[in-house]
């Protein structure tokens, strides 16, 4: 677990510096930059969600078939499969390109209601391309358990770009088609860094050949699979865009970002866990599999919970600080940040699903997500808005976990989850209950920069606190948390 807890601190710092970059951005810069339209800020959100849905089509699978397929084929054979998928990728964005043009401007604005950059077509097919050729070679340094780069850039330096050409815009540096312009170079460039540095830890090729075919069909399956995840991620925003406008997509963005919080300690060590498991599947080890899935859930239960609980503690303080045409999510955090701690329930075991014979069962979890939170979308957001989404969100995501444990339980005969983790649930629903009961009494104050406020949220942090070390020390909820807090607490003897 060493490897793991190293790569998973620098990628859980990573991600909470990418979530105040994108704390900052919501909450100050785009106010600051556009204080009477947020459908700005919507647009935004909008063309990078739909950029990644695409690319989902566009990159095939390949990099998902990477990372399983080449712990199984010999080293000299990765350069050959790199540049199977580099031409595929290419091929496939050429495509998209003309189909694109030949579609227009006029078929991509009936999509949404609001502000549309002109040449949207070219934006949206480099974003694409920056999107797809940075999975392609993020997955050959995934396969090395070199995850820090990819994910780094991923969590933050995408965020931190925005940040900067938000602040350019705020000057008046840049226009907001200036401003997009900057978005499309910087994921441009940053798909060319992890590049070149793929491109350099390559074995030497050598004349071995390896079996095409069934990593096409995997690659296929996967395609399927990404795209429904990927559209389920983007769904609810393109949905919100359709059905509500962009005033709403901030709105939702906005509570997302709270929400996101929560999964950051499972995206972090799931990142490094997975060319673990990848290897440990092929190995066929299920008993270290299992050990490894069950430790790695209790640490990731117990810190998500803990940030689930701060979250809807802070987040009624930072509605309040924001322009009143930023306000309107709130009541929403709750069924996001409780939909990303559902999550984690099949996190770590659901590695193994991919990576394993049971994989098609992703698609099939995936495809019914996707199903419910469109179907049920369709007849909810219009007449709910912004919570509507949130809760259609959360339904969508309980229906794609539980049939990831019933997928667990054929592949193994359990479903990865042990009296630990069973006291850890049952304490983390007696915190909510708790907070629910704080909130109903909880009355904030006119003046938000006063000390008595300032003391009233340290209360309620400590109070968090508390709770998350009486799970730890007392019941012992997460023993590798423990260590981990061992080896950095300096006063240790």
């Amino acid at each position: 677990m060493g490897i793991v807890a190293k790569q998973s601190g620098w990628i859980m710092l990573s991600g909470y510096v990418g979530t105040l970059l994108g704390a900052l951005n919501a909450f100050l810069l785009f106010p600051m930059t556009f204080p009477d339209d947020p459908g700005f800020m919507g647009v935004v959100r909008w063309m990078i969600s739909t950029a990644m849905i695409v690319g989902a089509f566009a990159h095939w699978g390949w990099p998902q078939a990477m990372v399983t397929w080449l712990p199984k084929i010999p080293q000299g054979s990765h350069r050959y499969l790199l540049r199977f998928g580099r031409n595929l990728l290419s091929l496939t964005l050429l495509v998209l390109l003309l189909l694109g043009y030949w579609l227009g401007d006029e078929a991509l604005s009936q999509l949404v209601i609001g502000h549309w950059p002109d040449a949207m077509v070219a934006v949206m097919w480099l974003l694409v391309a920056a999107y797809v050729f940075f999975e392609l070679y993020a997955s050959q340094l995934i396969h090395r358990q070199e995850v820090i780069l990819p994910y780094v850039l991923k969590d933050s330096g995408r965020k931190l770009s925005i940040s900067i050409l938000l602040l350019l815009t705020m000057f008046g540096v840049l226009d907001f088609q200036q401003m997009i312009a900057g978005i499309v170079i910087s994921f441009l460039l940053q798909a060319i860094w992890v590049g070149h540095r793929a491109l350099k830890t390559l074995p030497p090729a050598s004349q071995e050949t390896v079996a095409v075919k069934p990593i096409v069909t995997y690659a296929l399956t996967m395609v399927l699979t990404s795209v429904a995840a990927m559209m389920f991620g983007q769904l609810d925003i393109l949905m919100i865009g359709a059905w509500l406008g962009m005033v709403a997509v901030a709105h939702y963005a906005i509570a997302f970002n709270f929400g996101i919080v929560v999964a950051i300690p499972m995206k972090a060590m799931n990142a490094s866990l997975r060319p673990i498991i990848a290897k440990l599947v092929a190995e066929e080890s299920w008993e270290e599999l299992k050990s490894l899935g069950l430790r790695s859930l209790a640490s990731q239960w117990m810190l998500s919970s803990f940030i689930f609980l701060m979250v809807l503690t802070i987040a009624p303080w930072m509605f309040a600080w924001l322009p009143p045409a930023y306000q309107g999510g709130e009541s929403a955090v709750l069924w996001v940040s409780a939909a990303q701690l559902i999550h984690v329930i099949t996190g770590p075991s659901g590695l193994v699903l991919v990576t394993s014979k049971l994989y098609r069962w992703g698609l099939f979890a995936n495809g019914l997500m996707l199903a419910v939170a469109f179907g049920l979308g369709y007849y909810w957001i219009p007449d709910h808005g912004v919570v509507g989404a949130s809760q259609v969100f959360f339904v969508a995501v309980l229906s794609y976990n539980a049939l990831k444990l019933v997928a667990l339980y054929r592949l193994s005969g359990h479903v990865w989850m042990d009296a630990r983790f069973m006291l850890a649930f049952a304490w983390t629903l007696l915190g909510l209950a708790a907070w629910l009961a704080w909130g109903q009494a909880q009355v904030l104050p006119d003046q938000l920069w006063t000390l008595s406020t300032w003391m009233t949220m340290g209360l309620h942090w400590l109070l968090g606190l508390l709770w998350f070390a009486i799970a730890l020390y007392g019941f012992k909820l997460a023993p590798d948390v423990n260590a981990m807090i061992r080896r950095i607490n300096p006063l240790r003897s």
